[in-house]
């Protein structure tokens, strides 16, 4: 007779939850500027190459960060490195809302995927230590489901945003 998995502990799911807000967060942010394009091209005059390159710099240089992120998350405090993470691409992302020019938007945008990278392996380290193997895969995908949703709503969201406010941000 196998025994019953026990059910999330409280702790267990308050770190869910608040790990699924910061993913949540990180992969809205991600998608901020996508719906956006429009406006941007008129503002800074650019080209549909130029804005591609925005989500290009910011999941290649995600990607290659990510590398060591997990180094780090494998032998320093967790907690901390979501934190730093989280600090450094939510200044990151402030300076790309105020970024005169498109060079610096995008350098502001390829520092947002460092400040991103730091998350992911830290995060998924942490939901694999804090639940049972009964558990774990759940979890994960509770934490990942956002993801979807993000890509979804936040493109909703921006094109609601482009058509009511469009004028007003130019």
């Amino acid at each position: 007779m196998q025994d019953r998995p026990t059910s999330f502990t409280l702790a267990q799911a308050r770190l869910l939850a608040v790990l699924t807000l910061i993913n949540f967060v990180n992969f809205a942010d991600r998608q901020v500027l996508n719906p956006l394009f429009p406006l941007l091209r008129a503002h800074f005059n650019v080209t549909d190459t130029q804005l591609g390159s925005l989500p290009m710099v910011l999941l290649v240089i995600l990607a290659l960060a990510s590398i060591p992120s997990g180094y780090y998350a494998d032998r320093f405090n967790q907690p901390k490195i979501i934190a730093a993470g989280v600090l450094f691409w939510s200044i990151a992302a402030i300076a790309s809302g105020f970024a005169p020019t498109f060079a610096l938007l995008f350098v502001s945008r390829g520092l947002v995927g460092v400040g991103e990278a730091a998350y992911a392996p830290a995060a998924q380290s942490m939901i694999s230590d804090s639940f049972s193997v009964e558990h774990r895969a759940g979890a994960q995908a509770m934490h990942r489901e956002c993801c979807s949703a993000v890509s979804r709503d936040w493109h909703l969201g921006g094109s609601w945003v482009r058509c009511t406010a469009g004028s007003m941000l130019l």
